[in-house]
């Protein structure tokens, strides 16, 4: 079976103060196919811009993405695809006009690949960060969006502000758990509203310990939308899954940065952490091997 590698990475407000530089060496190392970054920021990241041609050198790459004039990806979109030249070829690419305020995601781009017969959906996702009704808002018009240009196989990955969940059913029992319940004692409650999730009548939701639960509304649309989290999948156990941001001080740390398939098989994964990974950006950048045959259908 044919694989690619693909890796998920959020920079940090655009790595323009030198760390992207330490980035790349990074990422060259990991032997990557493609790459969703987000957090693109500025004029070095545009269509030409120094960074984002350094980039697409050192990794033998095209990209396509936001901050294009004219195609409709506002000025707030920072979200990139890079795929290796030669063997990811980029066909249509399609921008989101959605009315959601601040989307950061990039457009919708289908691309064909060496040695699989069918056309694979790919976007980049930053979701975002401080409102859960406008996180669900996104997924739910992108995962529409994801079958606009051909029903098929996607990949929809990046930084989901979130944490991934299981919908509630029997249904949904065949899916690995959801991740773990971050600690949200680390969380000052003025920040609480970010997160947590709200009943009908506008409550918060509670464990039976009393603690605030985490809006996973996104991750049950994507499942919703026949979407798997390929991590998930490879990673049963939800305590041995690894944690990819949220480390600053009054954060919680948890796995934000996801890769979900749709009729693609998981075949590996990894995080880029450790000490010089953590001086690079306040996320680790996570990839998966993606096995190119197509998955049963829910």
């Amino acid at each position: 079976m044919t694989e690619i590698r693909a890796g998920t990475y959020n920079i940090l407000d655009g790595a323009g103060d030198g760390r992207a530089a330490g980035q790349l060496d990074m990422l060259t190392d990991a032997g990557l196919d493609m790459l969703f970054l987000a957090e693109c920021m500025g004029a070095d990241w545009t269509p030409g811009g120094d960074l984002r041609r350094e980039w697409e050198t050192r990794l033998g790459m095209w990209s396509r993405g936001s901050l294009r004039p004219g195609d409709g990806d506002g000025a707030g979109r920072h979200s990139l695809i890079f795929g290796r030249s030669g063997r990811i070829h980029p066909g249509t690419y399609k921008p989101l006009r959605t009315r959601t305020r601040n989307w950061r995601g990039s457009g919708m781009l289908e691309v064909t690949l060496d040695g699989y017969p069918h056309t694979v959906t790919v976007m980049a996702v930053h979701a975002h960060t401080l409102c859960p009704d406008t996180r669900a808002s996104e997924v739910r018009h992108t995962a529409r969006c994801s079958i606009s240009l051909r029903p098929g196989p996607a990949i929809m990955a990046g930084d989901w502000n979130s944490v991934h969940g299981r919908p509630e059913g029997q249904r949904w029992q065949r899916l690995p758990p959801g991740d773990i319940e971050p600690d949200w004692d680390r969380v000052p409650p003025p920040l609480h509203p970010y997160h947590c999730l709200l009943d009908s009548a506008g409550n918060p939701v509670l464990d039976p310990a009393g603690q605030m639960v985490c809006d996973r509304r996104p991750s049950h649309l994507l499942t919703l939308a026949d979407f798997r989290d390929g991590v998930a999948d490879l990673i049963p156990d939800p305590h041995e899954r690894p944690i990819t941001g949220g480390w600053e001080p009054g954060d919680a740390p948890r796995r934000v940065d996801r890769i979900y398939l749709r009729y693609l098989t998981p075949a590996g994964c990894a995080v880029l952490d450790g000490p010089r990974a953590a001086q690079l950006s306040d996320h680790f950048a996570v990839y998966l091997d993606i096995g190119l045959s197509e998955t049963a259908r829910s």
